[in-house]
């Protein structure tokens, strides 16, 4: 063998013996979210079921006050004519290192927000160029805590059930999610280190997005499903996610960006579909699905 044929060997050796330690790390992070996300036999979606600390008020946000506010705390609107607010929210997962990340989408009404903060948000959705999106400040989303604003969580998690959409949760703790609330729909994500991003407007309202995902291959003018049944069996920690279920919401039902802020291996699929709600349904529908509460 030749000198370089002897360096080059071991060069490539030395990248070997230092990427394996990495690859095996990677996989057994993967193996314990998906152990994670299908251990757990039934857990409650309310904030108490969350033990991360909320933001504490400064006397800044104390005096806040909200567009529609009555006796100095927001309650949720039904908005049936107005436009809404696409965020995404990005939370790691526990026992990873900061490896493996778990996100959701929150449509909020536009007039839920104050007159200032409505002022904010459109100059950021004005200067956003297509196909992107923009992280928001800590600060902002957290003193929203003094006159809460309502939002429409959306996220998917593995479980055992086996029907489609099971394994999205869509009851009142989803229906009225306040915006600085740090908890989502499993149980081993890091509230404690919750990110915000805008994403854009649309004039669809989240619980006709749910339908416009779950309900999509339910109907003789609908045979496909928007892009997977999104039961709890059809979960893959690789290629049919939270990730992927996010990307669908984003880029299916309201045409935005499914590009997500530095997720790494946790997001390695691009979608391709179009979904459309049906039906109009009201962003403040009590009608609830017991069972999709109950994610294993």
């Amino acid at each position: 063998m030749t000198f370089r044929s002897v360096v080059s060997s071991t060069i490539i050796l030395s990248c070997v013996i230092l990427l394996v330690p990495l690859c095996i790390t990677l996989i057994a992070a993967v193996r314990k979210v998906a152990s994670i996300d299908n251990s757990t036999s039934e857990y409650d979606t309310s904030p108490t079921a969350f033990r991360v600390s909320m933001p504490t008020l400064s006397s800044s946000t104390s005096t806040r006050t909200g567009a529609n506010s009555e006796g100095g705390t927001q309650k949720p609107k039904n908005i049936e004519d107005g436009s809404y607010y696409i965020f995404l929210q990005r939370f790691p997962l526990q026992h990873t290192g900061g490896w493996l990340f778990h996100t959701e989408v929150l449509v909020c009404p536009r007039h839920n927000f104050t007159l200032q903060d409505r002022h904010l948000l459109d100059r950021a959705v004005a200067s956003m160029v297509r196909d992107s999106f923009l992280p928001l400040e800590e600060s902002w989303w957290t003193s929203t805590v003094a006159t809460p604003t309502y939002c429409v969580e959306l996220g998917y998690g593995g479980s055992s059930c086996t029907t489609s959409c099971c394994s999205v949760p869509q009851g009142i703790s989803q229906r009225s999610y306040p915006l600085h609330a740090r908890y989502a729909i499993i149980q081993n994500a890091d509230g404690s280190q919750k990110s915000l991003f805008l994403y854009g407007t649309g004039t669809i309202n989240g619980v006709e997005a749910y339908h416009a995902v779950c309900n999509n291959g339910h109907t003789p003018n609908n045979p496909t499903p928007c892009w997977s049944r999104w039961s709890g069996t059809d979960y893959n920690p690789l290629f049919n996610n939270c990730n992927t279920f996010t990307s669908t919401v984003l880029s299916c039902v309201y045409g935005l960006s499914q590009k997500k802020p530095n997720l790494g291996p946790s997001d390695m699929v691009t979608v391709k579909c179009h979904c459309q709600p049906t039906l109009s349904i009201s962003a403040d529908s009590t009608e609830e699905t017991g069972s999709l509460l109950h994610i294993k």
